[in-house]
């Protein structure tokens, strides 16, 4: 650190204990000063000279004839204004901070917009200022406690209706990098996409802005992202729907794969099972996500067991969703109440099947439910290494003992879900699967520009903004997948210039057909779930038909080398986000 960053990291540090020595410096050296020049003889003199120190702090020290004047009382003039002036130019800003801080907020720019100051508002507040970034708030309700909470944390806090022109305007919203929409009520949030729309396009955004809107409702998100209602036409904003469960669920088999052992072929694993306890939204996206990368080299379906106390209700709502979602899971539910003991069994007989590696997810919405659900569980499966994964809100006492590791005399269980980790700017950003994404599909168009035919068009050859939400969400989820077909070979991603593991030199023809039919059979169950079916004839965007929803053996060649081409591209992926593929073995 140069010497004035800390000489300057000093003063803030030690800032009024600073401007206290200097007070009373000035104040010493005044009061020696006139007493120099007053030479007092009784206590009224005396008391003449503290009154006349006092007035060097506002310029006013009435002494008359400036002759004889010592070095002493020439500082204290100096430094006692100076202090006084100092301090009082604080006080005004302290005062007054947040009214000028409003004022200028227009003016701002790469800002971040926050349109909600619940838990998730106040947690996404709390993150952009520790990174310096500057935030404005907008909050409906002026006795929310995120208000005053926007505030302390440096951010500008607005009180008012977000899905307002005015009031976007107020935020400097055509000015900020991003705008996120994450009040309680999903409508409201898909209304300030919407004005936010409006407004850009009547007046010209600073830069492209990035627009996270929240929807809870899983019902109402992927009717959404199908319509072309938040298709920006004018290019200025970058709209993205998301739901904070999904996250948790994207980012738990992130971080706690389902194939956390080998299941290659000979591996003695034919598949991957995950038994879910307690089935509302986390536990919907759960298995959803379970599904998507689940996908494994031994071609196996994922099996997926529920137990819940409303499971013929949850499984009818279910379905009704995702209706082709048996197509690519073997799904059951089971009723059980997880407040008795009678679940415990079940779960022991599920996670017995030796050619079957499991996992268990908690996903109750309660944290003491959860804990005491989990809690038996560990004991119960102790001696079948099957991990517990439990979804809690948040950390403290027995569940913060749990995460570090509280719970090692049964079988291991692992907190995830809480908001402090899934609601957090790199998370909702997803920069580095975003990155992947982007240049999934780049490699793409290089590849399907190579090969189409001439008169043939394609409306997937389009760049990465303009093409449809569901499609860059089909390159995400392929992101997602990209370690597992790693693993599937004996690789994994490691940061460049790391010397973990064998060096990579490319896969090889055997690996690349192994992982080609992984990544097809993946793209399959994500466009099943998508609501996409097979038809013969090109394919079409607006009806979700597709003829390649089909086996591998029963595959154009010209498709099977589309995802040879997506295989072979994924170092050049990982390079995008600093990482490289490692080998765990030498080749045999």
């Amino acid at each position: 650190m140069a010497p004035s960053s800390r000489l300057k990291s000093f003063f803030i540090s030690y800032e009024w204990q600073i401007v206290t020595i200097a007070a009373l410096a000035a104040f010493g050296l005044g009061y020696a000063g006139f007493i120099s020049v007053v030479k007092p003889e009784d206590l009224r003199a005396y008391l003449r000279c503290v009154t006349l120190t006092a007035h060097l702090f506002v310029l006013e020290s009435n002494l008359g004839p400036r002759e004889g004047l010592s070095w002493s009382l020439v500082i204290a003039q100096v430094l006692a204004p100076a202090v006084f002036g100092y301090a009082a130019v604080k006080a005004a800003l302290a005062i007054f901070r947040e009214e000028l801080r409003t004022l200028c907020v227009p003016f701002w720019k790469d800002h971040v917009v926050i349109c909600g100051l619940g838990q998730k508002g106040s947690r996404l507040v709390r993150e952009y200022r520790r990174q310096g970034i500057r935030v404005v708030g907008i909050e409906a309700d002026r006795e929310c406690l995120g208000v005053a909470a926007c505030n302390r944390q440096g951010g500008v806090s607005l009180v008012g209706n977000a899905a307002n022109q005015a009031m976007l305007q107020r935020a400097g919203a055509l000015r900020a990098r991003q705008v996120i929409a994450v009040s309680g009520d999903d409508g409201a949030n898909l209304e300030v996409g919407l004005e936010l729309m409006r407004l850009s396009s009547t007046a010209a955004a600073h830069r492209r802005i990035g627009c996270f809107l929240h929807v809870s409702d899983t019902i109402l998100l992927p009717l959404v992202q199908a319509h072309a209602l938040l298709r920006d036409p004018h290019d200025f904003l970058d709209v993205r729907l998301f739901n904070t469960s999904q996250l948790a669920a994207r980012l738990l088999f992130e971080r706690h794969p389902l194939d956390y052992q080998p299941t290659t072929p000979g591996s003695g694993f034919t598949r991957v099972h995950l038994i879910v306890l307690g089935f509302g939204a986390v536990g919907e996206s759960v298995a959803l996500q379970a599904a998507r990368v689940g996908v494994l080299a031994t071609a196996g379906k994922t099996r997926i067991s529920v137990v819940d106390n409303q499971a013929p209700a949850r499984e009818s709502a279910f379905l009704r969703k995702y209706p082709a979602f048996r197509e690519v899971a073997d799904l059951e539910f089971r009723r059980l109440d997880l407040r008795s003991a009678d679940f415990v069994p079940q779960v022991q007989a599920w996670s017995s099947n030796t050619d079957e590696l499991a996992t268990v997810v908690v996903s109750v919405q309660d944290n003491s439910l959860a804990l005491s659900t989990a809690l038996p569980l560990s004991s119960a499966l102790q001696d079948t290494g099957v991990p517990i994964r439990v979804r809690l809100d948040r950390l403290h006492g027995l569940a913060a003992l749990l995460a570090d590791g509280g719970g090692a005399q049964g079988a291991p269980i692992t907190p995830f879900g809480m908001l402090d980790i899934t609601c957090t700017p790199s998370v909702l950003e997803g920069k580095d699967v975003d990155f992947m994404a982007r240049a999934f599909h780049e490699f793409y168009l290089e590849e399907r520009r190579r090969t189409l035919q001439p008169g043939i068009a394609d409306p997937v050859l389009v760049d990465w903004h303009k093409l449809d939400p569901g499609l860059q969400d089909s390159n995400r989820q392929l992101a997602d997948h990209l370690r597992v077909k790693l693993r599937a070979v004996g690789c994994f991603a490691a940061p460049r210039g790391s010397g973990d593991g064998l060096p990579f030199e490319g896969f090889e023809p055997k690996e690349i057909e192994l992982l080609s039919q992984m990544e097809h059979r993946r793209w399959v169950v994500e466009r099943l779930l998508a609501g996409w079916r097979f038809a013969p004839g090109p394919r079409n965007l607006g009806t979700r038909t597709s003829p390649h929803l089909v086996e591998w053996q029963d595959l154009a060649l010209e498709v099977k080398e589309q995802d040879a081409a997506a295989i072979r591209a994924i170092p050049h992926v990982l390079e995008r986000i600093g990482q490289v593929v490692r080998r765990e073995h030498p080749r045999i």
